[in-house]
């Protein structure tokens, strides 16, 4: 939960400095600029949680975001520049990938059927989304109070508590641990094994249909700024607003997941929700109102949610049975790389604050 406000949190508040700073063409080649270096560490952070302690791979990765954050606050709050400011938020999105995957790796350790799966499943998912409606909701508030770097700064005393509270996550499975330092030709090994078993269980479909998932919510995230400023004319708060609508609908669509508990196929309730995600963003191009825009995220919140925890159970159903639990790290980390395309998007289209440039 803590992981997700603080996520949800100062992916708002950069995407805010930046559209201060440059208008919707800088935001969106910021989000690219936060996605990229994740895109590429995720292939080898990955498979962190699978060769050492899962607890201890949550608390460094937390740490070590608990730093970025703050060092960006202070860069912002001290006019250290965008190379300073950009460069230690990507450093601070770069950890999510070390303390992400171990977390959903923890799963398939802790339940032994597949409704217990997709139980824990869904109350992740219920976690997570509440995260992403608090998140924006306090960044609201403290942009309204001050500026990004309060948001910064607040996030990164959070994520000092997050860090404490993951060293006493226990299982009762221990990670193998090797016998020597790793190595290049370790991490290879590692990153071959984790494409044997994407292949070898036939999630590659899967992983794919996720990273589409991805690519449309690096989108949703600049579209709320832009939708805020250039088509609504509003203030900084109302894109925590719309941030926010989205953060309630993704608690709306993790709670009705539950309906899901104990269901042999997913993939009608798959499609269903991904329709629900997409379609209401497309229906934005045509929104002056900001109740109607509130509506419209809300509900592709409920989409994109439901899409995330079916689309995660699939992935995990299927690995556990045969490798029970040990790919789930890797599995999930390319899921990353889509979405490093999904900013770029929004920019050449919002060159008009009129709706029809977006069309």
């Amino acid at each position: 939960l803590g992981f997700s406000v603080a996520e949800a949190a100062t992916w708002l508040a950069i995407l805010v400095y930046a559209q201060q700073r440059g208008g919707a063409t800088e935001a969106g080649l910021v989000a690219l600029s936060q996605l990229v270096p994740p895109g590429l560490v995720a292939p080898l952070t990955g498979f962190a949680a699978d060769r050492f302690d899962r607890h201890r791979v949550l608390a460094a990765g937390s740490a070590l975001q608990a730093v970025a954050l703050a060092a960006t606050g202070w860069a912002m709050a001290a006019d250290a520049g965008p190379l300073a400011v950009y460069g230690c938020g990507a450093l601070a999105t770069s950890a999510m990938t070390v303390s992400r995957p171990a977390t959903w790796a923890l799963f398939p350790w802790v339940t032994s059927r597949p409704e217990q799966l997709t139980a824990a499943n869904v109350a992740g998912s219920l976690a997570e989304s509440t995260g992403l409606l608090a998140g924006p909701a306090i960044a609201a508030l403290l942009l309204l109070r001050s500026d990004p770097s309060l948001v910064f700064l607040t996030m990164a005393v959070l994520m000092g508590g997050v860090t404490v509270l993951a060293l006493f996550v226990r299982t009762d499975r221990r990670a193998r641990r090797p016998a020597a330092p790793m190595s290049g030709r370790d991490v290879w090994l590692e990153l071959s094994d984790g494409v044997r078993v994407i292949r070898r269980t036939g999630t590659g479909a899967m992983l794919g249909y996720l990273g589409a998932g991805f690519v449309l919510l690096g989108a949703v995230d600049v579209l709320a700024v832009v939708t805020a400023d250039e088509i609504l004319g509003a203030d900084e708060s109302a894109a925590g607003l719309l941030a926010t609508a989205t953060g309630a609908g993704a608690v709306v669509g993790a709670t009705g997941s539950v309906l899901l508990v104990g269901q042999a196929r997913l993939v009608a309730p798959l499609l269903a929700a991904s329709a629900l995600a997409g379609l209401p963003i497309a229906a934005t191009a045509a929104v002056s109102v900001l109740v109607v825009a509130v509506g419209l995220f809300a509900l592709n919140g409920v989409g994109a949610q439901v899409t995330e925890t079916v689309g995660k159970t699939m992935i995990q159903r299927a690995t556990t049975v045969a490798f029970r639990g040990s790919p789930r790290s890797r599995a999930t980390s390319p899921t990353w790389s889509p979405a490093v395309s999904s900013p770029t998007i929004l920019p050449s289209r919002r060159t008009s604050s009129s709706p029809a440039a977006i069309r």
